[in-house]
């Protein structure tokens, strides 16, 4: 098979039967399993803190500025878009719209907003995981014709689908 070809799995998808595998090895795991509402209070201190953040180093030299931003500001967004995604799943609280509130609070430290946008698309590919006309995750077959099978470039290429999506 060439590698610049799909690869295709005729195996169902992984997700429900690991679950089921968890759940049966691991009973207490479903005590986990659900909506935690509390996660707004973390979601909103990372904002502020981000707020914060920026506020006290509006001043300060370039470097400074960077080695934050490096530190601290990549663990804070990756944490907001990690909660921007149980907001997808709408494991906050029990509504869509209090869901799609939480999530675009979570994005207002962010460059452009992407929340409700990846809702929608994330929402796609879990419901039509593998099929390669409906799953927003799969890259068209002109992308993976640009890309190959570089890491580099696939890195590359990921980077900027994340960025324009």
């Amino acid at each position: 098979m060439s590698t610049s070809k799909f690869r295709y799995s005729p195996e169902p998808e992984p997700h429900k039967a690991r679950t089921k595998q968890i759940l049966s090895q691991y009973p207490q795991v479903r005590n986990l399993i659900g909506k935690n509402p509390l996660t707004i209070f973390p979601l909103v201190g990372i904002v502020l803190s981000m707020i914060v953040v920026s506020y006290l180093l509006k001043d300060s030299s370039w470097w400074l500025v960077f080695l934050v931003a490096y530190t601290y500001g990549a663990f804070a967004n990756h944490a907001l878009f990690v909660m921007i995604h149980e907001c997808s799943h709408n494991l906050l609280f029990k509504g869509k719209i209090p869901n799609y509130l939480a999530s675009m609070t979570a994005n207002l430290p962010h460059v452009l907003p992407s929340a409700i946008s990846f809702t929608r698309y994330h929402r796609m590919h879990h419901v039509h995981q593998g099929n390669h006309d409906l799953d927003a995750d799969l890259p068209d077959f002109w992308e993976a014709r640009i890309l190959g099978n570089n890491f580099s470039v696939k890195h590359f290429g990921y980077y900027c689908f994340h960025s324009f999506n």
